[in-house]
């Protein structure tokens, strides 16, 4: 049992030194914005199911029954609106794509330390560098014009291309 007090505990530690970061980190940037006012706008941001409610939707004279679920903040703080579209739009989803990522590279080494039964296994043990940097190679030294017409039933003709930074990380997704 003490084995899961410590982990519970260690697990709390690390959770509320992440909220911390994300905070902190929220409000730095060309915009200085107080680390207060960033827990109020993500605070605001929270929201809890209100009810929900029934209607008829349609297109034309085509009317089906709708159901809309209705959605409120439980916290009204007064927040600047440049402030708040800064955080929601810019900052906060990018910090929490990082941490996101994060969170996979460090499962994704756990996975691999734990198959390999080796607690300092890494990706070039079975060539997923190499693999990955194979690809990335033979995209520069040899570029394609990756680009081509689809015509689509619905849309018609659409160009897809594939930019160069794009293309490199494909390859190397696809070396690896």
């Amino acid at each position: 049992m003490r084995v899961r007090r410590r982990a519970v505990a260690w697990s709390s530690a690390l959770a509320a030194a992440l909220a911390v970061v994300v905070v902190v980190s929220a409000g730095i940037g060309p915009v200085r914005i107080p680390p207060a006012e960033v827990a109020k706008i993500v605070l605001n941001a929270a929201v809890v199911p209100a009810g929900v409610e029934f209607g008829t939707a349609g297109v034309g004279s085509l009317a089906l029954p709708g159901v809309e679920f209705a959605y409120r903040s439980p916290f009204a703080f007064p927040v600047d609106d440049v402030h708040r579209r800064i955080v929601l739009l810019v900052r906060l989803p990018r910090i929490l794509l990082a941490a996101l990522v994060g969170f996979s590279l460090a499962a994704a080494g756990t996975v691999m330390q734990g198959f390999f039964r080796n607690p300092m296994a890494d990706p070039s043990i079975i060539g997923v560098s190499s693999g990955a940097a194979v690809g990335a190679v033979a995209f520069i030294v040899f570029p394609t014009a990756l680009s081509t017409t689809l015509t689509l039933p619905l849309l018609g003709a659409v160009d897809v291309a594939v930019s160069y930074g794009t293309g490199v990380s494909l390859f190397a997704f696809v070396g690896a």
